[in-house]
């Protein structure tokens, strides 16, 4: 955090919960507009994690040039446990099913009912 910086506030006055911390700097990839930043942090607000909406004013991201202006802080949440992000690169990246629980003929029939227009596999069954 910088100098006087404070957890951010949701669209209720109530602190947002810090869920990521991301290091720029030494990634893999980094896009062309992006590599003057060297620190990504996203909070999220408590009310967006219990209900599972994300609406305008429910998630903030600050964005940092420098590591040198910035002091440690120790904001952690209950919320979320933490774990670290590790990065790699994807050559050839593609929607996949969340994972392998689903039996291939349920994911096959959800394929074809998703192709036919008749469900939307996000809406209906995530």
């Amino acid at each position: 955090k910088t100098s006087g910086e404070e957890l951010p506030e949701d669209q209720g006055g109530e602190p947002m919960v810090p869920v990521m911390t991301l290091f720029i700097k030494n990634l893999p990839s980094v896009p062309e507009t992006m590599k003057h930043i060297e620190l990504i942090t996203v909070f999220i607000s408590v009310t967006a994690i219990e209900e599972c909406i994300l609406e305008e004013g429910d998630f903030c991201v600050r964005t940092y040039d420098s590591l040198e202006a910035l002091e440690s802080c120790d904001w952690q949440t209950d919320y979320i446990k933490a774990f670290p992000l590790i990065p790699k690169s994807i050559e050839e990246d593609y929607p996949a099913w969340d994972s392998d629980d689903i039996p291939e003929s349920i994911r096959n029939r959800i394929l074809e009912l998703e192709n036919a227009g008749e469900i939307d596999y996000f809406e209906d069954i995530a």
